[in-house]
Order: structure tokens, then C-alpha cells, then sequence
């Protein structure tokens, strides 16, 4: 192939890609008939965004990771999981439907059916431009074998994991202080107390009377 006198980033980018899915890389890297496995469980990015910079960053490094493994000759499972469930994405049907009174307005104004309907539709938007920007960056997920919280399979064996870790008596009832959203109607992740959150000091005054 002749050298190109015109340097063409977009046009490099594709040649390599179409190259990428035209070898099967395992194929060729796993020579041993019993090479060493690794499953890999993605910390799974929420679905009521697009990505940003740092969610980028971190599935590069991710990559990474896999990539030089496998050239090691490990053989690893890289399956991709989406978290579809959770405040962030009920907060982002709820600005979408308009609802600023909160979990209990968008109840009564849509009725939970709607609102389940509506962030099903939600993840499924977010999801599609997530995958393409996983194929920009050349990411090696495995998509077709993600997981996704919302799916009765994945609840299901959640369930089964706290069976088996209360038959095994190492899970335990205790108490705990913890922030609670009176409008969103559900406790709070660190993480989600940290964004954004301020602190409000209330003074009482009272009067002393004759």
C-alpha cells in the first residue's frame, strides 16, 4: 500500500478499525488449551446521560487493562453492564415529563406505570449513544453479553446472592443513620449527598413574654 502524501486522521481511524474486526484476536493469542480466565464485572455507568470526559477516561484505562492482559494470553471475559435503575435516572424522567413537586407529583400527574414506561425509554436513548461512542473509542466490551440492573435475571440472582449470604449468617440486621430526600422519597448514597448538596442552619427566636 502507497504512503499517503495527505495526512488524514478520520480516514486512518477507520482503516484500523475495519482492520480490528476483520482478525479474531483470541484466536490468535490463545495458543495454550487451557490459558488462564479471568472474568471481568464492570462497574456499570448509569444510563441517564451521555458519557463525559471522565467516564472516557476511565473505560480507556479499562482497555487498557484487558488489552494487555490478553496479550499476555489470558483469556477474559469483558462483558459490559449499564445501571438502568436508581434516582439518577427517575430525576432524569422527571425532568424530561416536567415534574418539579417531586416523586409524589409525578405519581399522581402520570401514574407509576408511565413513569416506569418512561425511564425504560430513557435508558434505551442514552444506551445507543453510549455504544456508539464505545465503537469511536475502539473499546473491546463485549455489548451482545452486558448486563443490565433492570432485567428480572439480574434482580433475580441479586436475590439470590443475599439468600445465600443470609443461610451462610453473614448478613446481618443492624442500624444506621442516613440521609434521606423526603421528595424523592428515598434514602441517599454517599455519593449522591456529595453532589450538590448544602448545608442550611435554621435559627429559632422566641419572645419572652411579661
Amino acid at each position: 500500500m502507497e504512503l499517503s502524501t495527505k495526512f488524514d486522521a478520520k480516514a486512518i481511524e477507520a482503516e484500523i478499525k475495519e482492520y480490528v474486526k476483520s482478525i479474531d484476536l483470541e484466536k490468535q493469542i490463545f495458543a495454550s488449551d487451557k490459558p488462564e480466565k479471568i472474568r471481568f464485572v464492570e462497574g456499570p455507568p448509569t444510563m441517564n446521560g451521555i458519557p463525559h470526559a471522565g467516564h472516557l477516561r476511565g473505560r480507556v484505562i479499562k482497555d487498557l487493562w484487558y488489552r494487555f492482559n490478553t496479550l499476555q494470553g489470558k483469556k477474559i471475559e469483558f462483558n459490559g453492564g449499564w445501571d438502568t435503575q436508581g434516582l439518577p435516572v427517575e430525576l432524569q424522567v422527571e425532568k424530561e415529563l416536567g415534574v418539579t413537586g417531586g416523586k409524589s407529583q409525578a405519581i399522581r400527574e402520570f401514574g407509576m406505570e408511565r413513569i416506569v414506561s418512561e425511564c425504560k425509554k430513557v435508558v434505551e436513548k442514552f444506551n445507543k449513544t453510549w455504544v456508539e461512542v464505545d465503537d469511536l473509542l475502539g473499546m473491546s466490551f463485549n455489548h451482545s453479553k452486558a448486563y443490565w440492573t433492570f432485567r428480572d435475571e439480574f434482580i433475580e440472582r441479586e436475590w439470590q446472592v443475599l439468600k445465600k449470604a443470609y443461610e451462610n449468617k453473614i448478613l446481618e440486621e443492624d442500624f444506621t443513620v442516613i440521609a434521606y430526600c423526603p421528595s424523592c422519597q428515598t434514602s441517599l448514597s454517599h455519593a449522591e449527598v456529595n453532589q450538590g448538596y448544602e448545608k442550611s442552619e435554621t435559627r429559632h427566636y422566641t419572645t419572652k413574654s411579661n
